[in-house]
């Protein structure tokens, strides 16, 4: 579906690009989550936000690339550096608004398939990101916090990338639906995915309990009913 895909380019984009190069990296990283998006908008139209924003920032990102060449090969104007600030400033916008993007739509697709875990996992996320966003902001004004608000970042990226994973774990085509959960290969994840999966089968079997029980008790109710108004008629 593309979900996977999107777990790569995520990881690529928000956690390896934590490099000297980044730049390059996070430009891979757009490309590769714009193909998930393409995917995934099949299924859930929502995602062509995320698509948009991600269009931007490839742009962004070949500008950013075209940047750092020029300083590399020793091509260095005065107004080089202002269009750096100024392209991470846009970036960071870009970025904030792809978050929102994406996980606005992953809780509209994960209410559409029935997964209220996720779609609640969906609102913690766009809370994490934006108060690590202010950190960021904030840290540009007080750069004592600096190293405090990079590690908040880094837990909000890992939360989303857990989400995402789970999405890739548990959102599946129509049709689809009765087929066992993919296996990460991972053994402790696959243990916790199997106990989760036999938990949410126990839930479901209580509920339709529950729920017979209920049409029993009300089928009962309009019964008896029926019998006193035919006895009194009589």
């Amino acid at each position: 579906m593309g979900f996977g895909i999107l777990v790569v380019g995520y990881f690529i984009t928000f956690i390896m690009s934590m490099t000297l190069y980044g730049w390059a990296i996070r430009l891979v990283g757009y490309i590769i989550m714009a193909s998930a998006c393409v995917k995934i908008k099949e299924y859930f139209p929502h995602f062509k936000y995320s698509l948009l924003v991600l269009a931007l920032l490839a742009i962004s990102g070949v500008a950013e690339a075209v940047l750092e060449v020029s300083r590399l090969v020793g091509y260095a104007p005065a107004w080089l550096s202002q269009a750096t600030v100024i392209n991470g400033y846009a970036r960071f916008v870009l970025q904030l608004a792809f978050h929102f993007a994406l996980l606005i739509s992953i809780s509209f697709a994960a209410g559409e398939v029935e997964l209220p875990d996720k779609r609640i996992s969906a609102v913690t996320d766009i809370v994490a990101v934006s108060f690590s966003s202010v950190m960021y902001v904030l840290s540009l004004t007080y750069p004592s916090i600096g190293s405090v608000a990079v590690l908040v970042g880094l837990a909000a990226n890992i939360m989303v990338m857990v989400l995402l994973f789970g999405c890739y774990m548990r959102i599946c085509p129509e049709g689809d639906e009765d087929m066992p959960h993919r296996k990460s290969g991972i053994p402790f994840i696959d243990k916790i995915n199997d106990s989760l999966e036999k938990r949410n089968v126990e839930e479901l079997e209580r509920s339709k309990a529950e729920i017979a029980a209920r049409r029993r008790s009300l089928q009962e109710r309009n019964e008896k009913k029926s019998q006193k108004s035919s006895k009194k008629k009589k």
